[in-house]
């Protein structure tokens, strides 16, 4: 017998796994009763291709990459190094900041 409080069947996690399970099963059957529609959608874009394609900017033989060549090799490898020594700067501020705090470095 369930425990019960003023009228009502206390939730145990036995019960409530299964009323989430119910809830579950409940709303798959619904959604599986979708009605359907008399026949298939069909998709006429083959019909209307080549006006489509009419409406389209002419084709571009050259494939734009996010990094295209020429690059300045001095202003590129500036940019590299700049990058790496800042995120080493940054660890070693954090190393240092953590190591005072927590007091294994005095100032």
């Amino acid at each position: 017998s369930l425990p019960q409080h003023v009228g009502f069947i206390i939730p145990t996690p036995n019960t409530m796994r299964t009323e989430i399970v119910r809830s579950a099963a409940r709303t798959a059957r619904q959604g599986a009763k979708r009605a359907m529609s008399s026949q298939p959608k069909l998709h006429k874009s083959k019909d209307a291709w080549t006006q489509l394609e009419a409406t389209r900017p002419p084709k571009d033989p050259h494939e734009h990459l996010v990094f295209e060549p020429p690059f300045n090799p001095v202003v590129t490898t500036s940019l590299i190094i700049a990058v790496v020594a800042g995120g080493i700067g940054v660890m070693y501020q954090g190393f240092a900041h953590q190591q005072y705090k927590q007091g294994y470095w005095k100032k």
